[in-house]
């Protein structure tokens, strides 16, 4: 009688694991009017199940062709790390598994998002390949620019 929705369990892939184990440490893809213009790796902290920003998770910037961290972490307060606080891995330079297959997934899936200028699509990346966990109309243009202290006005007017 009640409706619901059951969802596959999503476990990441070891890599990120690694990185921390209790959330699934998404990858925040932005696309504004048909092209990719941001990435940010999203990741837990403190035993949270939670990546986001304003829930205690901390960012990194991704080099959009290569999809290597390229910045040190920061938190919604702007603290800065060079390593996860918990696991102590090293963020910057960190590889993001399965990249080429995250950037076809969005470009396949930003198709069915038509009329919509900007989208992010939260993207985890299993063991079996990336999977679409959230797809947002609009997104925190805050945690964009945050990791990389770097504004967006001018990337997104180009």
């Amino acid at each position: 009688k009640n409706k619901c929705l059951i969802e596959e369990k999503i476990i990441k892939h070891d890599k990120l694991k690694n990185l921390y184990p209790n959330s699934v440490n998404t990858i925040r893809m932005v696309i504004y009017n048909g092209k990719l213009v941001s990435v940010v790796l999203r990741m837990g902290r403190e035993e949270k199940e939670v990546d986001n920003l304003s829930a205690g998770g901390i960012a990194a910037g991704i080099e959009l062709d290569k999809g290597i961290v390229y910045t040190i972490v920061r938190t919604y307060y702007d603290e800065k790390f060079v390593y996860h606080l918990d696991t102590k891995v090293v963020i910057p330079g960190f590889s993001i598994p399965m990249w080429d297959g995250c950037k076809q997934l969005v470009a396949r899936a930003e198709k069915y998002c038509d009329g919509i200028p900007v989208i992010g699509f939260d993207i985890a990346v299993t063991q079996k390949g990336p999977t679409i966990v959230e797809v947002n109309e609009g997104t925190e243009i805050e945690a964009l620019q945050l990791p990389s202290k770097e504004g967006y006005r001018r990337k997104l007017r180009d």
